[in-house]
């Protein structure tokens, strides 16, 4: 109803304004989609903490075996190198005490220098093991970062829902209100005698329309007791010429 036909209208309150759109089903389901979100996320957090232990663990095991190898290399290599020289020794009894004590130095220095490359790699090994025992911490400590991330995340959809859910159990109780209203002013207008209903609109008026938030209705309808009858008749004019538009809007809220 405008402004003007309010003012050349006496007797009848002011309508509120039509409410604001409920919120629609898509934010719903855009609320479900950011928890199933947050679900798999937190999945693919776990799989790339189990990934990285597995990963570590791999590369420890492989340190492992490289010392081990390094070890048997070295140990076989001495031993191949001691036998030969022993045996070359043994073929060379006869010769100068002086070449047999030199290749057994030759053999002495092999076995030092092994034993030398043996602990590098025995200390490079270990630096592998504590460069991926560091980045092992640091993965978890992602891990975690982005856990109590996607637990934030989580939080807030589910609040989100409950809110939502909130306002749509307002709203049904607000369109059962006005339902009930409808059915009363129905029943009032039933009631009158023929000559107070020609005096008023003869459709069914609700004495309640919908407001936002929670605010109570504010319709008021025309004593016929104290209405003059061609103030009635004229504003029983104006109202019939714009019931269509307040029924139009009632069914929406109805629907």
């Amino acid at each position: 109803m405008t402004e003007s036909t309010q003012a050349s209208a006496p007797g009848v309150g002011r309508v509120a304004p039509d409410p604001p759109h409920p919120p629609r089903l898509d934010e719903l389901r855009t609320a479900l989609v950011l928890q199933r979100e947050a679900d798999a996320m937190i999945a693919e957090a776990l799989d790339t903490r189990r990934s990285a232990i597995e990963r570590a663990e791999t590369l420890v095991r492989e340190a492992q075996q490289a010392t081990a190898r390094a070890e048997e290399d070295a140990a076989a290599a001495a031993a191949k190198r001691i036998a030969a020289a022993r045996e070359q020794a043994d073929c060379l009894i006869a010769e100068a005490e002086e070449r047999a004590h030199r290749i057994t130095s030759e053999a002495q220095a092999e076995v030092t220098a092994l034993r030398q490359d043996a602990a590098e790699l025995r200390d490079c090994a270990m630096e592998t093991l504590d460069a991926a025992e560091l980045g092992l911490e640091r993965a978890r400590q992602t891990e975690e970062n982005r856990e109590r991330q996607l637990l934030v995340t989580r939080s807030e959809a589910i609040r989100m829902i409950e809110s939502l859910e909130h306002v749509t159990a307002t709203l049904d109780e607000m369109l059962e209100h006005v339902r009930s209203e409808v059915a009363s002013a129905r029943r009032a207008l039933a009631q009158l005698d023929g000559d107070a209903a020609s005096a008023v609109d003869d459709e069914p008026v609700p004495s309640v329309v919908l407001q936002w938030p929670h605010a109570p209705a504010t319709t008021t309808v025309a004593d016929p007791a104290t209405t003059d009858a061609s103030e009635a008749i004229q504003t029983s004019k104006h109202r019939r010429a714009e019931h269509g538009g307040r029924r139009g809007r009632l069914r929406k809220a109805r629907t």
